[in-house]
C-alpha cells in the first residue's frame, strides 16, 4: 500500500507540466481542447510507464487516477482560484478523495503542502462534502500513510480516512497540561463519547513516528480566476447541509434552520464588522457540562446585496477543549492548544463577506511548564484593510499569548440550538 502511495506522489510531480499546458479539465484553457487525441493518449502512457518504473512494482499494480480525479472532481476544480489549491489522497472508500485549502508554503523536500483543508467524497457518483481535517502548525503538513490522512502538532496525531463520504476520525492521541505543567494522556478510537486516559505518551510516540512514515500532500493552484462577490470556495457545497440538499443560497435563515435534521444545530449571533444577525450552522454539538451546547465547527451565513443568505467561510476549533466562542465587542474565538485566533467581518473597503483575523498567534514547541518558547503570528486592532495596522510577531510577546488566551477564556461558548429531527 505504501509504494501505491509513493506512485501517486510521484505522478502528480510528473503531470503538473501536463497541467500547466491546459489538461486541468474546465480551468478555461483551450489549448488542450485543441491537442490531437493521439497526442493526450501518448502524455499519458509515457506518464503511467515512467509512474511504474518510479515505484519500483508492476504497471498492472499501479493505481494511477490522478487524470481521472481531475475530470471526477472538475466541477470543484474548476472554480478554485489562484488562491486556492487541492491535492487527492487515496483514503476514501475505494477511490481518492479531493482536499481543498486555502493556503499552502513550500516545505524545503518539493512539496507545496498545507496545514488545513477541506475533503471532498463521492457519493452516487458526484462530488460532495466529507469534511476538514487540520494540524497546528507549519511542522506537521497534512499527510497520508496507507489509507489514513494523518495531521496534527506537537502534543496530538490523528488518523482519519473517507467512509460514506465523511471524514472519519478513526484514531486519536493526545496530550494535556494542568497548571503545574504535568501531562495526561487521551485516546480517541474513533468515538468522541468514550476517550480512554492513558498511563503514558507511548501511543501517541507510536503515532508520530508513524506521521515520520507518511507522505506530505502535494497540493496544486486553482486556476480560475476569483470574481468579486464569488464565495470564497466557489459554488460547491460548503456544509453537509448544502450537500444534502443540493443548493449553496437560501431565502432566509428561516429556510436554512427548517432545512437542518439529524445532530445539526444553528445559533443567531451578532459578529463585529457584519450589520445584523449572522446564522451559525453546526453539523455536529456536544455538551459542554457548562450549559451550553458548543461546537468546533461552524458555517456563518448572512444575508448578501442580492437577499440570498449564503455561507462566507469556516469556522474552525481544535478540539472539544477549545469550542467557538464569541465576546462582548462580537469578535468569534478559534483555538486549539498550540494556536488561538480572533475573527470577525471586515469594514473599510472589506467585503461583509469576508471573514479576517483580528489575531492570529500560534506556538510551536511549549517548555516544561507548559508555556510556549516562542510565538508567531499577528495582531491588529482594526478590521480592516484600508486602514491596516497589522503587527508581526518576532517571537518573544509571551505576555501577549496570556493576553489572549484570558480573553478567550473570558469569552462565551457559542450556544446552539439542536435541531434533532
Amino acid at each position: 500500500m505504501k509504494k501505491k502511495i509513493i506512485a501517486k506522489k510521484y505522478l502528480a510531480v510528473i503531470t503538473a507540466a501536463v497541467l500547466s499546458a491546459g489538461m486541468l479539465m474546465g480551468c478555461g484553457n483551450n489549448g488542450a481542447a485543441e491537442a490531437p487525441e493521439e497526442q493526450k493518449n501518448e502524455t499519458i502512457e509515457a506518464t503511467k510507464e515512467e509512474v511504474a518504473e518510479s515505484s519500483e512494482v508492476e504497471e498492472s499494480s499501479v493505481v494511477t487516477p490522478f487524470l481521472d480525479d481531475i475530470e471526477k472532481y472538475n466541477s470543484i476544480i474548476s472554480t478554485l482560484t489562484t488562491e486556492q489549491y487541492y491535492a487527492f489522497a487515496g483514503v476514501g472508500d475505494g477511490y481518492d478523495v479531493l482536499l481543498v485549502a486555502n493556503g499552502v508554503y513550500d516545505n524545503g523536500d518539493g512539496n507545496m503542502a498545507a496545514i488545513d483543508a477541506t475533503v471532498y467524497g463521492i457519493d452516487n457518483g458526484e462530488p460532495c462534502y466529507a469534511g476538514s481535517v487540520w494540524s497546528d502548525g507549519t511542522a506537521y503538513p497534512i499527510a497520508v500513510y496507507e489509507d489514513m490522512l494523518m495531521f496534527g502538532g506537537n502534543h496530538k496525531m490523528a488518523m482519519a480516512n473517507v467512509i460514506n463520504a465523511a471524514v472519519i476520525v478513526q484514531k486519536e492521541a493526545y496530550e494535556e497540561f494542568d497548571e503545574q505543567g504535568n501531562a495526561t494522556y487521551f485516546l480517541n478510537e474513533g468515538d468522541i463519547d468514550n476517550i480512554k486516559e492513558l498511563e503514558d505518551n507511548s501511543v501517541l510516540t507510536e503515532m508520530f513516528e508513524t506521521y515520520n512514515q507518511a507522505t506530505v500532500l502535494n497540493f496544486f493552484q486553482g486556476e480560475a480566476e476569483a470574481v468579486e462577490g464569488d464565495m470564497e470556495m466557489g459554488d460547491y457545497p460548503s456544509n453537509a447541509l448544502e450537500e444534502r440538499v443540493g443548493r449553496t443560497s437560501f431565502d432566509s435563515y428561516d429556510e436554512i434552520i427548517g432545512l437542518l435534521e439529524g445532530d445539526e444545530a444553528y445559533a443567531l449571533v451578532n459578529i463585529k464588522g457584519y450589520d445584523g444577525k449572522v446564522l451559525l450552522v453546526a453539523d455536529t454539538v456536544y455538551d459542554d457540562l457548562l450549559g451550553h451546547m458548543a461546537s468546533t465547527e461552524c458555517t456563518p451565513y448572512t444575508v448578501k446585496a442580492n437577499g440570498k443568505a449564503t455561507a462566507d467561510s469556516l469556522l474552525l476549533s481544535g478540539g472539544t477543549a477549545n469550542p467557538l466562542a464569541i465576546d462582548k465587542e462580537g469578535i468569534v474565538f478559534t483555538a486549539s492548544h498550540h494556536s488561538l485566533e480572533k475573527q470577525c467581518y471586515g469594514e473599510n473597503g472589506t467585503d461583509n463577506n469576508a471573514i479576517m483575523n483580528m489575531a492570529s498567534v500560534y506556538t510551536e514547541e511549549f517548555d516544561d511548564n507548559g508555556m510556549p518558547k516562542t510565538i508567531g503570528g499577528f495582531v491588529r486592532t482594526k478590521n480592516s484593510v484600508v486602514d491596516d495596522d497589522s503587527v508581526f510577531l518576532n517571537g518573544d510577546e509571551l505576555e501577549l499569548w496570556a493576553q489572549l488566551w484570558d480573553e478567550y477564556e473570558k469569552a462565551e461558548p457559542i450556544n446552539f440550538t439542536k435541531v434533532s429531527k
